[in-house]
């Protein structure tokens, strides 16, 4: 069974410490902000795998320790649910 830093991995993510919630870059936006550093991508770890969303782009998803996605769980982005984006804002 892989770890918790295994999955993370294979989703792009850097995982700090093996706390069960904890915050850290977003590989799919920290790179693009302004703020490179400021952590906006939640991580919760618990005996299925982990799952992520981050407050920035909405990119959000899970990995499981046993492959498959838990029954009943929602992990894809809701329809209509777009990332943030200041380019669409009006000045």
């Amino acid at each position: 069974m892989p770890s918790a830093h295994e999955l993370a991995a294979q989703a792009g993510i850097k995982l700090k410490r093996d706390t069960p919630q904890q915050k850290t870059l977003c590989p799919q936006c920290s790179h693009l902000r302004k703020k490179k550093r400021d952590p906006c991508l939640s991580v919760n770890i618990d005996s299925e795998g982990l799952r992520f969303r981050c407050h920035n782009c909405g990119w959000s998803g899970g990995k499981f320790y046993d492959g498959h996605q838990p029954k009943g769980s929602a992990l894809v982005r809701a329809q209509g649910d777009r990332p943030r984006d200041s380019r669409t804002y009006k000045h």
